[in-house]
């Protein structure tokens, strides 16, 4: 049986191309379980270092991951054939934060450590990759593109959210300002193509119009930064804390943000998400859980003959998991002056 730390969950939430993708911490394989069946296939990085950063498209029919070593993978899905590999090609851009798909298929966007994002053509391995298209003073943490391709949205450790014309993203069309810590997440509602949520180390999630930048609604969790955070095509949100062995579960009503549910696990979520309907994948110190929502609106934890993707994971061995020692928001947590304290300290003593 292996042992495996679940650092990353990707689903999507088309239901033609139901996907799950689970990429284990420090690892450069992946696994994939596709359609109701729970068939799981595994890709990899080859040699070129552990998975870093991974996104499906829109459609679910493409899937993109960075290794550590700045290689691009591109998976196309196949019909009765699975995920095959498009192309690979290396990158000459610094460590990956975020990435995503734009709507139309046609571009990945990259947004990286230094603060820029680049845009690399999908479809067209020959083209140079490397055009930065917009950039911060300080480390991007998410991007992302609205509905309909206008905008490119992008968060960072700031605290700021930038909403920007795309692809011509120099062109800023406003700043969503209300966050206190660095933006952790962005998802953005299916229903309501200008609604966008963010979740923040400020411990709060905040519903906002983009389009008007208007804030609809803040909902504190807890003091702790936002460790997961995503919406289903309901409008249900599920939400962990750092360092809390609790799951939340919220409704976006009338542009409200309204806690439901609450349901105490035994360890720390580490990472989670939503499929197509309204069932949401949770990976803990200790275990893979499917949690549903039911009528009362509560969080059901499922059992392993009740979920595919759980069953599938069982029968692969793809169960033990690894305590996660790391702290995924150190760089970006404010600190105090306390070395600038010492230096005064010690400059008054002469």
């Amino acid at each position: 049986m292996a042992t495996l730390l679940y650092s990353s969950i990707t689903g999507c939430k088309v239901p033609q191309i139901p996907s799950l993708v689970i990429i284990p911490d420090q690892s450069n394989s992946m696994y994939v379980i596709h359609n109701t069946e729970g068939q799981l296939q595994t890709l990899n990085s080859g040699d070129n270092g552990r998975i870093v950063c991974c996104c499906l498209s829109p459609s679910g029919s493409v899937l993109v991951f960075v290794s550590r070593e700045k290689q691009l993978n591109v998976y196309s899905y196949v019909e009765d054939m699975g995920w095959l590999v498009s192309y690979c090609k290396q990158l000459p851009i610094k460590a990956i934060q975020s990435m995503c798909i734009t709507n139309s298929e046609k571009d990945v966007l990259l947004a990286d450590k230094s603060g820029c994002v680049y845009r690399i053509p999908l479809n067209d391995k020959e083209v140079d990759p490397c055009e930065s298209i917009l950039g911060h003073c300080s480390i991007l943490t998410c991007v992302t593109t609205s509905a309909t391709d206008k905008y490119v949205i992008t968060a960072d450790s700031e605290g700021k959210i930038r909403v920007s014309s795309y692809p011509n993203a120099y062109n800023i069309h406003s700043f969503l300002l209300s966050h206190s810590e660095f933006v952790s997440h962005l998802s953005l509602l299916s229903g309501c193509p200008n609604r966008i949520l963010s979740g923040s180390g400020d411990g709060s999630i905040k519903l906002w119009d983009f389009e008007s930048s208007v804030l609809l609604s803040t909902l504190t969790i807890n003091n702790s930064p936002i460790y997961i955070m995503d919406v289903s095509s309901q409008d249900h949100v599920i939400v962990a804390v750092e360092g809390k062995g609790v799951l939340f579960l919220v409704k976006i009503q009338e542009s409200v943000l309204t806690l439901l549910h609450t349901i105490e696990l035994e360890s720390q979520p580490y990472s989670g998400c939503f499929g197509c309907g309204e069932t949401c994948w949770i990976s803990t110190s200790d275990s893979f859980r499917a949690f549903t929502i039911t009528e009362e609106s509560k969080l059901k934890q499922l059992t392993v003959s009740e979920d595919p993707y759980l069953s599938s994971l069982s029968k692969n061995s793809v169960w033990c998991l690894a305590k996660n020692s790391q702290d995924k928001f150190s760089l970006l947590k404010k600190r105090p002056f306390s070395q600038e304290n010492k230096y005064f300290e010690h400059k008054q003593e002469w």
